[in-house]
């Protein structure tokens, strides 16, 4: 029997209550089998102990590692103690390295595509002085490769930093789509700025609303690579995408069908143009 009440805030974060009547001998060192983060809600004079490590008394807002398989304890204080506890999976660690890794590498990709691609843009307009429809037109066809290129390289770097967990089970292989869909929407504001600045520098669609929509588009894409070469299955890809991310079947499928030149020249032409 735990020295302690729990209740489950969220999806691995929870909230633990410790009586102040509880002994100090129920308070014994004990090593947990995932990371955690624990931050102190209310609670005056406990403290927490890690292995090889003096005590120090916890503070109110402060959130605290603690590695799997790190001995620790806490002791006991004046009041009762009230702490949030996030248990990190081993999977969503793994997420946490490879989002970050995949976002430290794309911006700069981004950045220095959409530059290169905008050059060769202005050079063969000034030579041939292009109006504006085949412009969009020539940007298309310039971005398209260059866009496969860059999310192919984000997608192999992202794989490779999950390798290990991929190609486990079948329940394994759910979860690992449900939480890359998951970090998706939790880092989409910061892979989105380096989108629409390629969107407006390579496509120079000037139609707010319309430039949003094309960077949402490749936003999915980007997902879709992500999944596509984690080797997610078709069915878990597109099970965990439904009702989140627009059009996420047929951006699978031309991602693993090799077609998203393709797809992007046909889809961004509608989002441009307005047409279907």
């Amino acid at each position: 029997m735990f020295p302690f009440k729990e209740k489950l805030l969220k999806e691995n974060y929870y909230l633990r209550e410790f009586k102040n009547t509880v002994t100090r001998d129920e308070l014994v060192w004990h090593r947990d089998k995932e990371d955690r983060l624990v931050t102190l809600v209310e609670g005056d004079g406990w403290k927490l102990q890690l292995d090889n490590k003096l005590p120090f008394e916890l503070e109110k807002g402060k959130v605290y590692f603690i590695a799997k398989e790190t001995w620790h304890r806490i002791i006991k204080g004046d009041t009762n103690l009230k702490i949030i506890v996030e248990k990190k999976e081993e999977l969503d660690n793994l997420l946490d390295n490879a989002f970050g890794k995949a976002l430290s590498a794309f911006g700069k990709l981004m950045k220095s595509e959409a530059e290169d691609v905008a050059d060769e843009i202005d050079e063969k307009s000034q030579q041939q002085k292009l109006d504006e429809g085949v412009l969009f037109g020539l940007g298309v066809a310039l971005a398209a490769p260059a866009l496969v290129k860059i999310f192919a390289q984000i997608a192999k770097l992202f794989a490779n930093t999950i390798q290990g967990w991929t190609g486990k089970n079948v329940d394994s292989m759910n979860s690992l789509a449900d939480k890359i869909i998951k970090y998706s929407e939790k880092v989409h504001h910061k892979f989105i700025v380096p989108i629409e600045f390629f969107v407006k520098k390579v496509l120079r669609i000037k139609d707010e609303s319309k430039a949003k929509q094309a960077s949402e588009l490749l936003f999915n894409l980007l997902v879709a690579f992500l999944m596509v070469y984690s080797g997610v299955g078709a069915v878990e890809a597109a099970e965990a995408g439904k009702g989140t991310l627009a059009g996420f079947e047929g951006l699978l499928a031309a991602v693993k069908g090799g077609e998203v030149n393709a797809y992007l020249r046909s889809t961004l032409k509608r989002v441009a143009t307005g047409t279907e």
